[in-house]
């Protein structure tokens, strides 16, 4: 499914014709799912760590802040919509961290700083199946109001995105091993 196709299922929930692009150029539904694709798709990745939109990337060589407490900051790429964890290299994770505008500042200066970052995919043939339908779903409650006025539908478009974002994430969170959290005192332990 592509992204026409995407605003296409939204469209049919609201009862709605379909469109052939998102040029702008054939009509006022047009224009307004190529205004609302964009940023319904940012939404729904934002709105968890998906799989497919997951990366672990070197950041740039650290910048001296001049702060006490958060004396490093690394450049973050344009493309990052959310930081998901840091790491010095050791896969400890225990570097203090917090991202501020397009930097994550450090409580600390490691030479190279790796962070597992949440990145911005707009090729929707990456897209799983769920995840397409997610944005669907969030398209069609951002055009609800503006197309139908009708403010019922806006809401059950509202809830039906949470329903898809909810069976679309437990799909996507059983792929590969878990991450848990281990010690090693519990785990010389026998029971």
């Amino acid at each position: 499914m592509d992204a026409v196709g995407i605003c296409n299922l939204a469209l049919g929930w609201l009862g709605e014709r379909a469109i052939v692009a998102l040029d702008g150029t054939l009509g006022t539904t047009e224009d307004l799912c190529e205004r609302i694709y964009p940023e319904a798709l940012r939404a729904a990745l934002e709105a968890r760590a998906w799989t497919f939109a997951t990366q672990r990337l070197q950041l740039a060589p650290a910048e001296a802040t001049g702060l006490a407490d958060f004396p490093s900051r690394y450049p973050i790429p344009a493309t990052v919509i959310r930081v998901l964890t840091c790491d010095d290299g050791s896969g400890t994770q225990e570097i203090e961290w917090r991202r501020e505008g397009a930097y994550v500042l450090t409580e600390t200066s490691p030479v190279t700083l790796y962070a597992k970052a949440l990145v911005l995919v707009e090729d929707a043939a990456l897209f799983s199946p769920g995840f397409g339908r997610v944005v669907a779903a969030r398209v069609a409650a951002d055009l609800a109001g503006p197309i139908t006025e009708n403010e019922e539908l806006a809401t059950a478009m509202e809830r039906r995105y949470l329903a898809e974002l909810a069976q679309a994430a437990t799909r996507d969170g059983l792929q590969g091993t878990s991450e848990k959290v281990r010690s090693s005192g519990l785990a010389a332990k026998r029971w």
